[in-house]
């Protein structure tokens, strides 16, 4: 269960969980692991081995955004898939992509089973291969900055933030001016916590409220951001 807000101030709290070792061992879980199946939000999907596992997060994410039957939504980091195919009955088009190619086979494979039509998937290294304007932009990123040898390392790690300052430095391009921005965070111990509200701040986007939820275990809290244009 979520819970939102309006207080950006509560986003400093955080938690004496450092992630970096469990994302290692997830890591190597799931570069060796078999095809597993997961449930968000109701729906069922495979996840194939070197993609990310869904989680609270995940389900956050599928839970929290906000979109009309008219608008279109681009999701940068889609994993397999799972929040845009349960977001396609809400919206007319919706556009998921991840720098992981087999990610993109993942999630296309789990729209196939679905029988989604509304909704494409693609390689891009956040906007590199994105054309047009949407009504929402949607990121999950890797959270942590350590560093990354293969695609498969960037589910969890971001070298540098390059991922996330890639994709505040350019979500103008590809927002309408009304749109808004649902971007997932953490509040683990070995993460700067208001990064996103510092990067948002200086690509001229505003905070609106934050949604949480606390993480299986009970130690730490996931977080969705809304963000919208400054007046």
């Amino acid at each position: 269960m979520f819970k939102s807000h309006r207080n950006s101030g509560s986003l400093a709290i955080q938690s004496l969980f450092p992630a970096f070792e469990k994302q290692r061992d997830r890591l190597l879980e799931r570069k060796s692991a078999k095809v597993i199946s997961a449930c968000v939000s109701g729906m069922e999907f495979d996840v194939f081995p070197g993609v990310y596992q869904t989680s609270v997060d995940t389900e956050l994410m599928s839970q929290v955004v906000r979109i009309r039957s008219n608008e279109t939504f681009l999701e940068v980091g889609c994993g397999c898939g799972a929040v845009s195919l349960l977001l396609a009955h809400m919206c007319r088009l919706g556009i998921g992509v991840d720098v992981n190619p087999t990610a993109i086979d993942n999630a296309v494979m789990n729209r196939e089973r679905s029988g989604v039509r509304n909704v494409d998937f693609k390689i891009s290294d956040v906007f590199e291969n994105v054309t047009g304007l949407f009504d929402v932009l949607i990121c999950n990123p890797p959270y942590n900055h350590y560093q990354a040898e293969d695609a498969a390392d960037r589910m969890f790690w971001d070298p540098d933030d390059d991922m996330k300052r890639n994709f505040f430095s350019n979500a103008q391009r590809f927002l309408k001016h009304k749109g808004r921005i649902y971007f997932g965070w953490a509040d683990f111990a070995d993460l700067d916590i208001l990064l996103p509200l510092r990067l948002s701040e200086a690509a001229g986007f505003r905070y609106v409220r934050h949604y949480v939820a606390l993480s299986a275990n009970g130690v730490q809290r996931f977080f969705v951001l809304e963000l919208r244009r400054k007046e």
